[in-house]
């Protein structure tokens, strides 16, 4: 079955390794991180549409195929559509269900993956990750793979009552004991809720020097910035200039350190040596080195899970100005993570991080406006900082302009200008705003 092209796998392959944490994380019960791994991988470059028409002719066909089960022509049907329009997540769900129908276990997993590495929430591949965990012998891994499809789902009762007549019906014994476990955890009496959706969001852990404004010079003539570049690119002296810098103290030099190894800059990745390199630049309250190590810590990443110290920090880097750990230290209070949940102080920072210009601190300020959580509910403004947002192609933020544009909440109705936001937001891989399109006939 052919692969996808080597440009898309570039895009992939960042979107997978998330992807592999989300299965983890969902496995161990660990909601919060699931949330963000899936926010972090909706941040990455999106890969570009392509033949959507011919693709879906394709899909089309490929789909009677699976109804009548013709698994293999609708395999290779459905891996043309792919290969026409990768951006596709139906096209590559429907894929991975006929690889799965077809007992093509390996290439049905790998398909599924690269499916949620595009749309991360799409609570169809989860359902049948679910069904493939179940038929491996995974049960643990099932039953998170179903709830994840219930947390996601645009359409909760459905698909819990989807799930319990799968439960009784299904061929495969292992499916049917995997939903009889994953059902009682669903739904208004059990523990998982739709919350897809949720109001808080958290940055990325490591932050490129490009996007940082200020710029240290470690010594006369040394850029520390130019040979973190450098060494990004394999060059092992300046990896070895920048080694020193940051073993000699300087405390950005040590932060990217910890960056090299986050990333797998040219050394094999290792999240314990980055955590340290992140803790060392903490350790003198470098605002970066803060906000990293904050990160692992909150995340169990290289170093044992604390969130009360990983409040600490980020208070600590939020104080000095720096807005991505105003962001988080507001995703703390708004969660009550590692502290008390205080919904006003979750709206202070999250205000002062959207003044910073922090796109997701915008988004999360107007969810707040939205919900009335933290300060009175105002429509006008949570509209007016999802528009702040999605003017600068953050892709829920234009999802949720769009939807205030078309319903005139907080703003006078413009279908024409919803319907433009949608388009950039589908652009990004949002499915809702897809679906938006094609209600309003605007699909191309």
């Amino acid at each position: 079955m052919a692969a996808p092209a080597p440009e898309v796998r570039v895009i992939l392959e960042p979107r997978l390794k998330l992807v592999q944490l989300m299965v983890d994380s969902s496995a161990r019960g660990d909601d919060n991180a699931l949330i963000d791994l899936r926010n972090m991988v909706e941040e990455l470059p999106f890969v570009g549409r392509g033949q959507r028409r011919e693709a879906r002719k394709l899909n089309s066909q490929g789909l009677a195929q699976l109804g009548q089960q013709q698994f293999g022509p609708a395999s290779d049907a459905l891996a043309r559509a792919r290969d026409l329009d990768p951006a596709d997540a139906e096209i590559a769900n429907n894929l991975g269900y006929a690889h799965f129908k077809a007992g093509q276990l390996a290439e049905a997993e790998k398909v599924l993956r690269e499916t949620l590495a595009i749309a991360p929430g799409r609570a169809a591949a989860w359902g049948n990750l679910g069904d493939l965990f179940a038929v491996q012998g995974k049960p643990d891994k099932a039953v998170a793979a179903y709830r994840n499809a219930y947390r996601f789902s645009r359409a909760p009762d459905k698909t819990l009552n989807y799930f319990r007549q799968q439960q009784q019906n299904d061929a495969s014994p292992e499916v049917r004991q995997a939903l009889s476990v994953a059902l009682p955890l669903l739904g208004a009496n059990g523990k998982v809720s739709n919350d897809g959706d949720r109001s808080a969001v958290v940055g990325r852990r490591s932050q490129e020097p490009e996007a940082v404004v200020a710029v240290r010079t470690s010594s006369p003539g040394v850029s520390t910035t130019a040979l973190f570049r450098a060494a990004r690119n394999d060059d092992a002296e300046a990896l070895k200039q920048l080694r020193k810098i940051a073993a000699d103290g300087d405390p950005y030099g040590q932060y990217l350190m910890g960056a090299i190894y986050d990333r797998g800059y040219g050394v094999i990745a290792d999240p314990v040596l980055a955590a340290s390199w992140f803790k060392r630049s903490a350790d003198q309250g470098y605002p970066l080195g803060l906000h990293a190590y904050a990160w692992a810590l909150n995340h169990a990443i290289g170093v044992e899970r604390n969130d009360v110290e990983a409040v600490r920090l980020y208070r600590q880097a939020a104080e000095q100005g720096f807005i991505y750990s105003q962001n988080n230290l507001a995703v703390a209070y708004d969660r009550g993570e590692g502290t008390e949940k205080n919904p006003a102080e979750a709206f202070r920072w999250f205000q002062r991080s959207a003044e910073g210009g922090d796109l997701l601190a915008q988004l999360n300020l107007g969810r707040l406006y939205e919900a009335g959580r933290g300060t009175a509910q105002d429509m006008v403004q949570a509209t007016r900082w999802y528009l702040a947002a999605a003017g600068k192609g953050l892709a829920t933020a234009q999802f949720k302009s769009a939807v205030a544009l078309e319903y005139g909440k907080g703003v006078a109705k413009d279908l024409p200008q919803a319907i433009e936001w949608y388009r950039k937001a589908a652009e990004q891989g949002v499915e809702p705003a897809r679906d938006a399109l094609k209600r309003l006939g605007a699909l191309d």
